[in-house]
């Protein structure tokens, strides 16, 4: 049964690339009707989707207003000017640990953890830095 596994596989593959092509599911839609379809599925979504006012995520309904605006004035000037700090004293670190006399296995130690806090330097830091100076620049976030 093993040796003919391979042949059943592709015998049923080509059953169904047959059966397939004879109903014809493989045909694009009709360009137009196609158009009309997605403009009413659209048109629905927007009626049903938009019918009450967006509140954001609250907890009982209510809008608590100024809510993240120390958060954001705090990304908004924080993170461009706390990013290169971060990575210059990594830096120093790497130039500091470079310099010392240690053994090669607390060197790579070293290393590896002033790797990892790079890393989550730039996610955490260098991430939102860049979409904010996107932001303020007029640029769309959602501009795919």
């Amino acid at each position: 049964m093993r040796q003919h596994a391979r042949t059943y596989l592709v015998g049923s593959c080509l059953v169904l690339l047959g059966l397939a092509a004879a109903t014809g599911a493989g045909q694009s839609p009709d360009p137009k009707a196609y158009h009309e379809q997605q403009r009413a599925f659209s048109a629905r979504m927007e009626a049903t989707g938009l019918a009450q006012p967006f509140k954001g995520i609250t907890a009982d309904g209510t809008v608590v207003p100024g809510l993240f605006a120390p958060v954001g004035i705090v990304i908004v000037f924080g993170g461009p000017i706390l990013g290169p700090l971060v990575a210059l004293v990594l830096v120093i670190k790497t130039v500091v640990t470079l310099c010392a006399r240690l053994p090669p296995e607390q060197r790579r130690r070293e290393h590896a953890e002033t790797a990892r806090w790079l890393l989550w330097a730039a996610l955490l830091l260098g991430v939102p830095a860049s979409a904010t100076y996107a932001w303020l620049s007029g640029v769309s976030l959602f501009c795919f």
